[in-house]
């Protein structure tokens, strides 16, 4: 089958970018588990898209991951939002930039993977403070199924993804 999503390429690009040579043992796969000594802060649900667009090279059309987007919630109430690069505005007002650095398995094939983010906190006050870790597990969605046809070039689509973020101190 032609179909090849770019997600897993994106991120095996992201790790190399990312230096993870303290995260040598979290490979594809592998649990995404907080090294230590980390401390659980919260957990919140995600509910939000992931934004694909039908691009095309010598191999024929594929799905091209563009952006995530999405609100984070705490018992039903949105309280962050995930932004394109992965980074995470709450409404207090603090912030974090993430980067994946590990990625585990996915609950099936139109679903994302279980992933390891690595922080830089651009705030030093507010719920987002002294985060360095966030793990995205239990995903259902995020990631199109059937490939993408040469008529469909340059067509944008936001595939649906729930998921459970787990922050970390």
């Amino acid at each position: 089958m032609r179909t090849r999503l770019l997600m897993s390429a994106t991120a095996s690009i992201l790790l190399l970018l990312s230096g993870c040579n303290t995260l040598k043992n979290l490979g594809e796969g592998n649990p995404v588990e907080v090294p230590a000594p980390a401390q659980k802060a919260y957990t919140l649900q995600v509910k939000g898209e992931m934004l694909f667009q039908c691009d095309w090279d010598e191999k024929g059309p594929y799905w091209r991951f563009i952006k995530p987007s999405g609100k984070l919630y705490a018992n039903d109430k949105a309280v962050a939002s995930l932004e394109a690069d992965f980074g995470i505005v709450h409404n207090d007002g603090s912030r974090v930039k993430a980067k994946i650095v590990a990625q585990g398995a996915a609950a099936d094939a139109d679903s994302l993977r279980d992933a390891l983010f690595e922080t830089t906190p651009s705030s030093s006050k507010g719920r987002l403070a002294n985060i360095r870790w966030i793990q995205r597990l239990s995903a259902q969605g995020g990631m199109p199924v059937a490939a993408c046809s040469a008529s469909q070039r340059n067509l944008q689509r936001q595939f649906p993804f729930t998921a459970k973020y787990v922050f970390w101190r």
